[in-house]
């Protein structure tokens, strides 16, 4: 990456600063650029990249998409029509917030990223944006526009420290994207909870519950179908996004999956289960992720386990691993065996030496 904003420096959670004021303010200084917008704002703990991801692609041309975090160039996170945007707007449109006196202080490296993609939307005359959500939901820097549609994927433990240590503690803040009137599509499970369903009452959006029995990526394509549908337009199209269940070939088959939390690992080992040939696996784990979580979920279903001897943001050192599990350089993953699975953090997979497909 050229680009050379001093603010882009940042690391994610470094700065991590909960609250809407900052935002809120900078968007009055810029003339509010989100304004003129149709924003979906998509949250939850797992899945909500990959909603969002799909459900620009398939809202027609020039729709705008903001994601978090990226795994090899930090273009991926703000995109139209899925393609990069070039140097030169991402710099207008720091140029633009400096000139309405931000300082790169002002703001947390999240924020910033989250007001540069409304500018070039702007820029770009955009009119429809896809958001997804940092984190939480309720202070979470994108919850201070406006969307006219919201949903969340689905909750479960992640993150407790900032959002709450139970699965209510952590709905409650994330049901909070919601907005009076406006579509809210949410897992049918949550009005089982009588807070959570009071609470969603309370607001009076337009509620509507889905079924998330089947497994996180299957369920993930229904309710991009079920959005799609409430916005009258067809699902013409999936992939997935950078790190997710993603196959490169890099001597042999290796993919590399982002998943983090356990409610991944489960999903994670289902699709183990269907594979022909056994898969070996290398873990890495950022943040206060345990190993012995991932191991208990994965390692059974490996032929082979190893631990990603890298260097990455906030990566759980080697000595927080079991003496059994053997470390594994990057050079060395390029002649180990395959097929390879790389997993447990999405910074980790920046790690590897490959281009973005």
């Amino acid at each position: 990456m050229t680009l050379r904003l001093p603010v882009l420096n940042q690391t994610d959670w470094t700065r991590y600063r909960p609250g809407l004021e900052r935002v809120k303010d900078a968007l009055r200084r810029l003339g509010e650029p989100h304004q003129a917008l149709h924003i979906c704002l998509i949250g939850g703990t797992n899945g909500k990249g990959t909603v969002a991801w799909n459900l620009a692609r398939n809202l027609g041309p020039d729709v705008g998409l903001f994601m978090s975090p990226h795994v090899w160039d930090i273009r991926e996170r703000i995109t139209k029509s899925g393609r990069f945007f070039d140097d030169h707007a991402w710099l207008e449109a720091y140029e633009s917030a400096q000139n309405a006196g931000l300082r790169d202080e002002d703001l947390s490296y999240f924020e910033w990223l989250l007001v540069l993609a409304l500018l070039m939307f702007r820029g770009a005359g955009l009119t429809r944006a896809v958001l997804e959500v940092g984190l939480g939901g309720r202070l979470d820097a994108t919850n201070a526009l406006e969307p006219s549609l919201s949903c969340v994927t689905n909750v479960g433990l992640d993150h407790q420290a900032q959002l709450g240590h139970t699965i209510r503690a952590i709905a409650l803040e994330k049901i909070e994207i919601m907005r009076p009137n406006h579509p809210f599509f949410c897992p049918g499970t949550l009005l089982q909870d009588p807070v959570i369903k009071e609470r969603i009452q309370r607001v009076g959006p337009e509620t509507i519950a889905f079924d998330c029995s089947t497994t996180k990526a299957e369920n993930n394509r229904e309710i991009v179908a079920h959005i799609l549908e409430k916005l009258r337009h067809p699902l013409s199209h999936w992939s997935l996004p950078p790190g997710r269940r993603q196959l490169i070939h890099w001597n042999g088959p290796v993919w590399l999956d982002g998943g983090h939390n356990p409610m991944a690992w489960l999903d994670l080992a289902h699709w183990f289960k269907e594979q022909t040939e056994p898969v070996h696996l290398v873990l890495a784990l950022s943040g206060s992720r345990r190993s012995d979580e991932v191991l208990s979920i994965l390692q059974p279903l490996a032929a082979s386990t190893s631990v990603l001897d890298a260097d990455y943001d906030q990566r759980v050192p080697l000595s927080a691993w079991p003496a059994h599990v053997r470390p594994v350089r990057i050079d060395e993953l390029a002649h180990g065996p395959r097929p390879l699975l790389v997993t447990g953090s999405l910074k980790a997979l920046g790690c590897i030496p490959l281009p973005v497909p």
